[in-house]
């Protein structure tokens, strides 16, 4: 038995069953990654090519495997606005109807699922036809895909019955919030049935039973985000000169998510990413995050104190005056993006190898050998 994560060198992932340890080992089939087909099943993916409100993230993550190679086919439900089939690079979108009429398409749309559900109740009179049209379109979807990869429970819920139906194996990753609202039976019933579970860190949701694996999957593409990205564009919609000195205020209007300090917060790792110091508000001590937090003082960041508006002053003038502090907090950010997996020029490879290995251990491929990289 192997574990996964860092190749159990202290992530503390569990023992998974039967599975190749994926750090520095390859399955020969890695050599032809475009025979592999991923069916990722989500709710929340861009309603249109172009759409950039928040609903990005498993996009990023799909746009990546399929710029690496893989064929990565996506089922997500239909909203107004939508259409019912669309290529975004590389990645085949499906989406399935749930009403006859296109206006009704409203569980997903405009917000998440609850928030519409709570402004809307009747809405949860079309969770049967929903379920049902997502488990019937998922069934005809995956029987021509290796993998199926739920994201977030309710989806994962989907993904177990089109794998007990297609003998699939599956992979299913909650996002945080779902982990929190869903019943923990439930939740616990959903992970001991998956063929594999990810989770963000290795200090998050160490309870979750059955076979984890560490992998955030809020990946960064580094063709977005870094210091070769053009900011011309970006300067001359606002009108900022080069000898300019530009400060960017962000904050999440929810106290949970507000937290800067948490490691799983995207917009730091963007940041780290773009080789831009970084201000961030300490972690409470009371936060669940604290005791694991990877961030100190002028290392990856300048920490500063919740709610002090001259600690946040005295941080600005300060960086603004030592450059070289600067470079030292940009050199310790990248390091921070690595140390978390969370680059695609890491993380990628990393879950393609688990796809992989978990195919193998599934016996699909019996022809299958494995030999150390170097």
């Amino acid at each position: 038995m192997e574990t996964f994560g860092d190749g159990g060198k202290g992530c503390g992932d569990k023992h998974v069953r039967g599975l190749l340890r994926t750090n520095n080992f390859h399955c020969n089939l890695a050599m032809e990654k475009d025979k592999l087909t991923v069916c990722k099943l989500a709710t929340t993916f861009p309603w249109y090519k172009g759409d950039s409100r928040g609903r990005g993230t498993i996009y990023t993550l799909c746009r990546l495997l399929a710029r690496a190679g893989l064929n990565v086919k996506v089922l997500a439900p239909l909203t107004p606005i939508s259409q019912h089939y669309e290529e975004m690079e590389k990645v085949q979108v499906y989406r399935f109807a749930y009403s006859p009429f296109r206006r009704f398409h409203l569980l997903n749309y405009p917000f998440a699922m609850y928030l519409n559900i709570r402004r809307k109740p009747f809405l949860v009179l079309l969770l049967p036809f929903f379920i049902l049209s997502f488990v019937l379109h998922g069934v005809k979807l995956a029987r021509k895909c290796d993998v199926i990869h739920a994201h977030q429970l309710h989806c994962a819920i989907v993904g177990l019955i089109i794998k007990k139906y297609l003998k699939k194996p599956l992979v299913v990753t909650p996002w945080g919030t779902d982990i929190r609202t869903f019943p923990r039976w439930l939740s616990d019933w959903i992970f001991r049935h998956a063929d594999l579970v990810t989770r963000p860190f290795p200090y998050s949701f160490t309870d979750i039973p059955g076979n984890t694996v560490v992998f955030h999957t809020s990946v960064i593409d580094e063709e977005e985000f870094g210091p070769h990205v053009d900011p011309t564009p970006f300067k001359k919609e606002f009108g900022i000169k080069d000898d300019d000195f530009v400060i960017s205020f962000i904050g999440r209007l929810y106290e949970f998510k507000d937290i800067t300090g948490n490691p799983g917060n995207t917009i730091l790792a963007e940041t780290f990413a773009s080789e831009i110091p970084a201000i961030v508000t300490e972690i409470p001590r009371g936060s669940s995050w604290y005791k694991q937090a990877p961030l100190k003082h002028l290392r990856e960041a300048y920490l500063i104190p919740v709610k002090d508006k001259e600690a946040l002053v005295k941080a600005v003038i300060f960086l603004h005056d030592h450059p070289e502090i600067i470079e030292n907090l940009v050199k310790h950010g990248k390091m921070w993006l690595l140390r978390h997996n969370r680059v695609s020029k890491n993380a990628i490879p990393y879950l393609i190898d688990l796809y992989f290995s978990l195919i193998r251990s599934k016996s699909k491929y019996k022809g299958c050998t494995v030999f150390h990289t170097t």
